[in-house]
């Protein structure tokens, strides 16, 4: 029988006031306390599923490099003093940080235990229950939440997308597929922008709805911008599954909220 190990938790808390102590350093002693742990008093544990992100494998200025091609093989190059200047470059480095420390931990520990990393890119897709759909949805979802009931498109809301179904799936193959062991997957289904995701959701509005506050205007000049070119083929032959569109993870998003709205 094997006994694994998921950690798929870390602060995102971008706004707070100490980087340092809201984000950096609970991501790297959190994983550091949890690896500590598993080995002191859970030895007999054979695998350890680490939920990393693609923020680990680049900075935000690396992923506005046309030039460069992140893979599975690639870590951002942030150091301290840069990851103490935003907090989204704070969650970067702290990410890339914790996930060196699981495959240092198996070294170290002369591989007695798998390790499988998850690094997920922008996270769309449903909310577990109906339960849990509120005024404000969690930050992923909430541009979604935001278009559904009229605001402006987000321009800033552009990069590579997954659905939340998709990166549990990969959780979940992690712990009886042992193909996956030592593998770094990057789940990212395509590229995606602003005017992507307010087109489709206008299109899933107009057919459930019949009307909508205001349709999408903004042109594909307007949301293009440089990026780096993601290369999960790897993880891609991998994968014992297909990875769901973004044109399906928005309307499921779309619909379940004006489910739950109907409801009440």
């Amino acid at each position: 029988y094997k006994r694994q190990v998921m950690h798929t938790a870390t602060s995102v808390d971008l706004s707070c006031g100490d980087l340092e102590e809201g984000i950096i350093e609970p991501a790297i002693h959190g994983t550091d306390n949890i690896l500590a742990a598993t080995s002191s008093f859970a030895p007999n544990v054979k695998k350890f599923i680490y939920t990393s992100s693609y923020g680990a494998m680049r900075s935000p200025e690396e992923d506005r490099d046309d030039m460069r091609i992140i893979d599975e093989s690639s870590w951002n190059s942030l150091t301290m003093e840069e990851a103490t200047q935003d907090g989204k470059t704070a969650y970067h480095y702290a990410k890339a940080q914790a996930e060196k420390l699981v495959w240092k931990w198996q070294k170290d520990w002369k591989n007695k235990f798998e390790v499988v990393i998850i690094c997920p890119t922008f996270t769309f897709g449903p909310q577990c229950f109906d339960a849990y759909v509120g005024k404000t949805l969690n930050a992923s979802c909430e541009p979604i939440n935001l278009l559904v009931h009229g605001a402006p498109v987000n321009n800033a809301i552009k990069g590579y997308f997954a659905d939340v179904r998709d990166v549990a799936r990969a959780h979940v193959e992690s712990l009886t597929n042992d193909n996956l062991n030592s593998k770094r997957l990057l789940i990212s289904e395509r590229r995606f922008c602003s005017l992507n995701v307010a087109k489709v959701i206008y299109s899933v509005l107009l057919q459930l709805k019949g009307t909508i506050a205001e349709e999408p205007t903004l042109t594909d000049a307007q949301n293009s911008s440089r990026f780096a070119h993601l290369a999960n083929k790897a993880t891609r032959n991998v994968l014992p599954f297909e990875l769901m569109s973004l044109e399906q993870s928005l309307k499921d998003t779309v619909e379940q909220i004006l489910r739950v709205e109907d409801a009440k």
